[in-house]
């Protein structure tokens, strides 16, 4: 785990807000968005903060939440991401090229109950080139299979990016590995290098972290040091 420039949430505090870094806000030109659902105050308070434009995809809705306050910068397209193209579903690079910013520097964030690891897995470095930071959150963890797919994951983007932030979402339970209790569902934010130095933050944070799930204590991970 490494530190980063200052690190603020965006979203909502419970489910559905997300920890960022201000540099990849501020060097972003656009949010390419995953798996939104009926929760969008990510991409509001991202829209909000930087004036930018937010372009969400997830094929199982077809229009925005009612709660929107403002459609300003904010595209929905009926359609989801996959490592190759089929019906209802694109490609990461096909989506730039047809948005026109295939050479624009963006953040990717996806929430896509467990397709992150194929459509991850498949992304070619190309694709990435572009990509300032990425926010994920990770299903399934509780399978070994599925702990192996995340580790080669993260040694895939380390040549291009750190881990800034994690967190676990506590409407996941609780697995057992080895003497120590993780979440099966955690959130990772990525940022390009470089860094500044390893981080000694425990997780959760405070004022940054909050429960996924408001009525549960958070989950506190194995790993960090003293703030």
């Amino acid at each position: 785990m490494e530190s980063s420039s200052e690190l603020l949430r965006l979203g909502r505090n419970e489910d559905g807000g997300y920890v960022v870094t201000e540099r990849m806000l501020e060097e972003a030109t656009a949010l390419f968005t995953y798996g939104v659902g009926w929760d969008i105050s990510f991409e509001e308070h991202f829209v909000r903060q930087t004036g930018k434009k937010a372009f969400l995809f997830d094929h199982t809705i077809r229009q925005l939440p009612a709660s929107v306050k403002s459609t300003e910068n904010i595209e929905l397209f009926s359609e989801g991401i996959a490592p190759a193209s089929k019906p209802s579903f694109g490609t990461f690079a096909e989506h730039l090229q047809k948005l026109g910013y295939s050479h624009s520097p963006v953040i990717l964030k996806m929430d896509i109950e467990g397709a992150e690891y194929e459509v991850l897995e498949n992304l070619k470095p190309t694709n990435l080139i572009n990509v300032v930071g990425l926010t994920v959150e990770f299903h399934w963890l509780g399978q070994e299979a599925y702990r192996l797919r995340l580790l080669n994951i993260v040694r895939k983007l380390s040549f291009q990016y750190f881990i800034a932030h994690v967190h676990g979402n506590n409407y996941s339970e609780l697995f057992e590995i080895g003497n120590v209790s993780f979440p099966r569902c955690i959130e990772i934010t990525f940022a390009r290098r470089p860094c500044v130095g390893v981080s000694t933050r425990r997780y959760p944070v405070t004022g940054l972290d909050y429960p996924n799930a408001p009525g549960k204590l958070d989950y506190q991970l194995p790993f960090g040091g003293n703030d």
